[in-house]
């Protein structure tokens, strides 16, 4: 799924278009197929923008209290996958594209050392092997 943010004019013809893509990680499908068969469990989704800055680290108590807090509020809080980006158009007077141009806000975050996140790293990996044409 997408949901695009923001879409301005920016010249004659010219529009850039702010957007971002989301997706369940592969290593997720199994926990989200358990908490959809979960009678009275509702699945939070949040994405890990905010977070992009700071290590990963598993815990098993962090798991538990995930457990617990679905048992008893029934709400399971999961993470998405998310690549933000922006899409600048450019049409000709018939209204027929002439350029398109995409810049992915992850790729210049990882090239400038600011992603320390080992899931938002492999979420962006797998965005630019299975979503992107090479």
């Amino acid at each position: 799924r997408y949901n695009v943010t923001r879409v301005a004019q920016t010249g004659p013809g010219t529009f850039v278009v702010q957007w971002t893509a989301y997706w369940v990680p592969p290593q997720m499908k199994g926990l989200v197929a358990f908490a959809r068969s979960w009678p009275g469990v509702e699945i939070q989704w949040y994405d890990l923008m905010d977070r992009l800055d700071q290590r990963s680290k598993f815990s098993w108590a962090a798991v538990a209290k995930l457990f617990w807090t679905a048992a008893t509020t029934g709400i399971m809080r999961l993470p998405i996958s998310a690549m933000p980006g922006t899409t600048m158009l450019q049409f000709d007077a018939e209204g027929k594209i002439q350029r398109q141009q995409e810049d992915l806000m992850l790729i210049g975050a990882i090239r400038g050392g600011k992603v320390q996140n080992r899931r938002v790293a492999k979420d962006t990996l797998q965005f630019m092997l299975e979503v992107r044409r090479p």
